[in-house]
């Protein structure tokens, strides 16, 4: 019986050739085949399982503003104050803490000016206003906020810039109030001074994130 059987269990060709066999050793086979199917999908879907939570995981959460205008629709606030839920029961804290929920999409890393503008100044990239059953819904330009913000560092980088090299070809005494070097030695110490922090960067020397 061994050397009937040995071949199917080192060799797949074997085995599906027994498989479909019309004999008793061949039902046996054909039994341990759906068997190996059988795992088989088991196997896929828990590697689907795996693939969907970690693919869930990488999810983000939604913003702290985005979650307070859900709830805000959620509960249907009007003049600040929460009226009728949208779920009752026990479903009506479903989504009261941020950290439970998950978004399908999230403005990547914001800095901090677009944070302020987008939580302090709404009004002022407003676009439009949907009514719905009572409850406005308005939608800001993520465009403008985006176009803002670039002026709004352009200047500001220019301003330092030119400003302290205002200053420095404005300065009037040849010896500075803090030092005793003259003013050109002064020069050359800022520019050097300016310099570092560009050859750090252009450098790459600040990325330590995928040492050790």
């Amino acid at each position: 019986m061994w050397h009937k059987i040995g071949p199917s269990t080192r060799d797949w060709g074997s085995f599906a050739k027994g498989a479909g066999a019309p004999t008793s050793l061949g039902d046996r086979l054909k039994k341990r085949m759906d068997l190996v199917i059988a795992i088989r999908e088991k196997l896929k879907e828990y590697r689907d399982a795996l693939i969907m939570e970690s693919t869930i995981l990488l999810l983000r959460r939604p913003s702290r503003q985005a979650h307070d205008a859900f709830i805000r629709r959620f509960w249907d606030e009007r003049n600040g104050e929460r009226t009728i839920p949208t779920l009752d029961g026990y479903s009506e804290s479903l989504y009261e803490d941020r950290k439970d929920l998950l978004v399908l999409k999230r403005a990547e890393s914001e800095d901090r000016l677009t944070q302020l503008l987008r939580k302090f100044c709404p009004r002022l990239f407003k676009i439009g206003r949907r009514q719905n059953g009572g409850s406005d819904i308005e939608y800001i330009s993520a465009h403008r906020i985006s176009m803002v913000v670039n002026v709004i560092t352009v200047l500001l980088a220019a301003t330092l810039l030119f400003g302290a090299i205002y200053n420095l070809y404005y300065v009037q005494r040849g010896i500075s109030l803090i030092s005793s070097a003259p003013r050109a030695e002064i020069f050359g110490a800022c520019a050097a001074y300016a310099a570092v922090p560009v050859v750090f960067l252009s450098g790459n020397l600040g990325n330590t994130g995928d040492s050790g």
